[in-house]
């Protein structure tokens, strides 16, 4: 049986994935895979050849999250291992500005927001909820 949307979406919300909390990392990236499959048709993607990166870096110089928002599943972008190292720890009006210019699917709340915080997270996460829901897992 089909959950319902708000069921999926409540538990969607809890995917983490970080260097503290590593017990979710393969679904994260297999999930986040499906997702970008379905937004990038043609294109194939090598799971193998993607790494997770985080929007807002786990080691900020300022430390505006908690580290639940910075695991979150909408904290998360999928990208190669070159363009993860061009990321590196830099603030997010630069990896967006990378990102733009890659040939990686990236969504608009992130190409779209003009900073990154609790509130954009939360909204990429309901986005990617949505999108999983309704075009990845689409039974």
């Amino acid at each position: 049986k089909r959950p319902s949307f708000g069921e999926f979406a409540a538990r969607f919300q809890e995917l983490r994935y970080s260097s503290v909390i590593t017990k979710q990392k393969a679904l994260v990236k297999y999930i986040l895979v499906k997702i970008y499959e379905a937004n990038s048709p043609g294109l194939a993607i090598d799971p193998n050849k993607m790494t997770l990166e985080h929007l807002s870096p786990e080691k900020p110089t300022a430390a505006a999250l908690s580290e639940e928002e910075i695991a979150s599943i909408g904290n998360l972008i999928l990208v190669t291992q070159e363009i993860n190292n061009k990321l590196a720890n830099k603030a997010f009006d630069e990896k967006r500005k990378i990102l733009k210019g890659c040939s990686v699917w990236v969504d608009d709340v992130v190409l779209k927001a003009k900073a990154w915080k609790a509130d954009e997270i939360q909204k990429r996460t309901e986005l990617l909820a949505q999108v999983s829901y309704n075009h990845v897992w689409n039974l």
